[in-house]
């Protein structure tokens, strides 16, 4: 439901938030966790290594967010619902869903570089797009990404 509120607050006017990466994780959580609803069976351990990737990116905004972007916030920003659901609110909620309820003894060897993937293939991209402003169409940069 948060997820939702989040997104009515993003449409219409603000496509051009979908490539920062703070959005895109909380996308896949709405997404993921609507599969799970519609489902209403017990997960996999297929799907429970895939839901612990889909932490692992919800976690890296709650940490972007309030390493490098939270510092350089108006307090009305902070305070917006907007901020507070996407960058504060399901983070944790999707953290302690995953501490209290998930069962951690299905992780393969190779799953941490799966996860990883999703964010590096995002880091590498935002970089040619900062360096290369050309390559999208872009209202504001990644301030923190390079300095000018």
């Amino acid at each position: 439901m948060l997820g939702f509120i989040g997104l009515a607050a993003l449409f219409p006017s603000d496509f051009y938030h979908l490539r920062y990466y703070t959005y895109l994780p909380n996308f896949v959580v709405m997404g993921f966790y609507a599969y799970l609803v519609i489902k209403n069976k017990p997960l996999t351990n297929r799907e429970l290594r895939i839901k612990t990737g889909v932490i692992i990116a919800i976690t890296l905004t709650f940490v972007i967010y309030n390493l490098l972007l939270l510092p350089q916030q108006t307090t009305h920003q902070i305070f917006q619902i907007r901020n507070l659901v996407m960058h504060e609110i399901i983070p944790l909620m999707v953290i302690f869903d995953w501490l209290i309820f998930d069962d951690k003894t299905y992780y393969r060897q190779r799953d941490p570089l799966i996860w990883a993937i999703f964010p590096m293939v995002y880091c590498i991209l935002s970089v040619f797009a900062e360096l290369s402003q050309w390559l999208f169409l872009t209202k504001k940069r990644h301030h923190f990404l390079i300095s000018s």
